[in-house]
């Protein structure tokens, strides 16, 4: 099985990931945490991607995809993607990707969480990083998280429609507990994974 997740940065996508990927044996592949890694390693990629994600972009197709390849290409029992695909072009790579080696996306899962919730969130997620690592990530400040709002809005209704139209969406409300989620999630997914 392999899923996508979609989402405004804070809707939870990170932690519905986690779980599903431990309840199916998935491999979680979070763009933003290889970008984040391959920054550390000051690779040619990461380095190339942080010009745009620590402003609060996309980073380009091609840059995104061929990072993501790296590790698609090392899955062998089905993955879930957390943050990709962020546009119409990105979900056409995709398809064309797991095409060729016989697979499908079986579903795109949007979380839906309104700006005011999703700020609260990261806010919270970025003062708890820094009471606990004593740093907070370049992209947890107010004016980068707003204009990944603006990023994510801005794009994310063609990719909704991507999916929809080939009646592989599953909307669901990121705004109730954790395990409330989950649970909307397996019951969804109950028909794709024995």
């Amino acid at each position: 099985m392999n899923l996508v997740l979609i989402g405004i940065s804070g809707s939870g996508k990170g932690t519905q990931a986690k779980m599903l990927a431990g309840k199916f044996q998935m491999m979680h592949i979070s763009t933003g945490e290889l970008f984040r890694k391959e920054y550390e390693k000051k690779s040619r990629e990461g380095l190339e991607a942080y010009n745009y994600w620590s402003k609060g972009q996309w980073v380009p197709d091609e840059v995104t995809f061929a990072l993501l390849k790296i590790y698609l290409d090392r899955t062998s029992n089905g993955f879930i993607l957390d943050g990709f695909p962020r546009t119409k072009i990105q979900c056409e790579i995709l398809d064309r990707y797991v095409q060729e080696k016989g697979q499908i996306i079986d579903k795109a899962i949007y979380l839906k969480v309104s700006e005011e919730q999703a700020l609260k969130r990261l806010i919270l997620r970025g003062e708890t990083d820094k009471n606990t690592t004593g740093k907070k990530r370049d992209d947890e400040e107010e004016q980068i998280i707003r204009a990944r709002f603006k990023s994510f809005f801005d794009s994310v209704d063609p990719i909704l429609t991507y999916y929809r139209e080939s009646k592989k969406l599953l909307e669901i409300n990121g705004e109730r507990a954790v395990d409330e989620i989950h649970g909307e999630i397996l019951t969804n997914l109950k028909f794709y994974k024995k």
